[in-house]
């Protein structure tokens, strides 16, 4: 096989995304890292996560200030007016009376609201809403880079298996130039075979060369996302994972961010109610009125002062509550339906990951029984080279189809793996 083909086969690495070799599923170490370690350590340095307390401190202040509204309100107002007519005592009366037409009036007003129907306790309730779902958004920000962080954790994992069957294939090249190169000194075998060998070894080395830059890049991405010591030899462990049932229900970040945004219409529901209801309040006033206003005898200016209870309702407001309520019934109809498309559409995907979890442990019985005879015929033909009963040609095309078996074992191993890891991330159990 050429060095051209060779490259093919390596190249496999992003038709399967990239993932992870299998072997160390089972294995834990103090100092490496496993999946969920990156994860965690993901979303705690990834910027956005920042918003998680701001929408906390957002949260205080909004219901600071709503209950500030529960104290005494002062008020300044002032009022001038000039009207056409004014109130005059007819000529019957004994005594003059002769109110001017303009007036005007300067007071301050001290009101505190005594019952508002509960629109306050409910606005709080509201903002504990709106901060809820602020927070369920971020989650499902969160969660979306546990792809991203598979991607690259599988990808140093499926470099490091192709360096180690490399490994494995550059010794038995090498073995077998010692071998040709004695036959050769011995006139026993041609310059040209030794060549040929040396060629194919130049090729893996420099494959594995590729792979050693590719380890070294991942490593550095992974280690700039998490902020965690990733270097190209730290040891990287995938969860270990039992048989899947196939039936879980769907647990993702998703799935409450839109049970929280239902909360959220309740509490716009238990608003529009609470508009509807009374509001009573008491108040004072005090100021300067131009007349007097309470003494119509007097036409002077005054300063004047009064207090009392105000109540407030309105009994008519042209249907616009019961439309506000009908706009939010429909709106929470829309939002379940979401939810249960985001299910459905998980949910459904069940039967093709029973599929290909059967098809996928068939396909690694067969090429586990495949590796294992082109092993068995590579010792052969490395035995038969050795004595000279077939030419280097013959010994490296066994060698690129053992080590292809091999790397499709091994493919087939991560395919698995990686659709253990795909089926927990999408239904949001890992």
């Amino acid at each position: 096989m050429n060095r051209s083909l060779a490259c093919s086969i390596f190249r496999i690495v992003p038709i399967f995304l990239l993932l992870g070799w299998l072997s160390p599923c089972f294995a834990q170490d103090t100092d490496g890292i496993s999946l969920t370690q990156a994860y965690k350590a993901v979303a705690e340095t990834y910027p956005l996560t920042k918003n998680r307390d701001l929408y906390d401190s957002l949260l205080q202040v909004q219901n600071r200030g709503v209950n500030r509204q529960r104290l005494p309100q002062l008020n300044l107002l002032g009022e001038g007016a000039y009207q056409s007519e004014t109130l005059k005592a007819p000529a019957s009366v004994p005594f003059p009376l002769n109110v001017p037409r303009y007036s005007y009036r300067a007071y301050g007003e001290l009101e505190w609201t005594l019952y508002e129907g509960g629109k306050l306790n409910t606005e709080i309730r509201k903002n504990e809403r709106e901060n809820d779902v602020s927070q369920k958004q971020l989650a499902v920000d969160l969660y979306s880079l546990k792809d991203r962080v598979n991607t690259l954790f599988f990808s140093i994992l499926l470099a490091r298996a192709q360096e180690s069957m490399l490994q494995t294939s550059l010794a038995d090249i090498q073995s077998q130039i010692q071998t040709v190169q004695a036959r050769f000194e011995h006139g026993a075998a041609l310059e040209s075979e030794l060549s040929k060998l040396k060629v194919r070894k130049l090729e893996l080395e420099a494959d594995f060369q590729d792979l050693e830059g590719t380890i070294s890049a991942q490593s550095g991405v992974l280690r700039e996302l998490s902020g965690l010591q990733v270097d190209a030899d730290t040891p990287l462990f995938l969860p270990v994972i039992g048989d899947l049932n196939f039936r879980d229900s769907v647990l993702r970040p998703e799935v409450a961010l839109y049970e929280a945004r239902a909360s959220e219409l309740e509490t716009d529901k238990a608003m529009v109610r609470a508009t509807k209801l009374p509001r009573i309040s008491a108040f004072a006033q005090g100021g300067y009125s131009d007349p007097n206003r309470f003494n119509l005898f007097d036409t002077e200016g005054k300063e004047f002062a009064m207090g009392g209870v105000r109540l407030r309702w309105n009994l008519f407001d042209w249907g616009v509550a019961k439309s506000k309520r009908s706009e939010l019934d429909i709106r929470e109809t829309t939002l379940e339906h979401q939810k249960e498309t985001f299910v459905h559409n998980i949910a459904t995907r069940q039967s093709e990951f029973e599929r290909n979890s059967k098809k996928i442990r068939e396909k690694i019985q067969k090429d586990t029984e495949i590796a294992a005879l082109q092993k068995d015929i590579l010792e052969q033909y490395a035995a038969q080279l050795e004595h000279g009963v077939i030419n280097v040609t013959d010994y490296l095309i066994q060698l690129n189809a053992e080590l292809r078996a091999r790397l499709q074992l091994e493919i087939d191993k991560i395919e698995w793996q990686r659709l253990q890891v795909n089926y927990l991330t999408l239904f949001g159990k890992l």
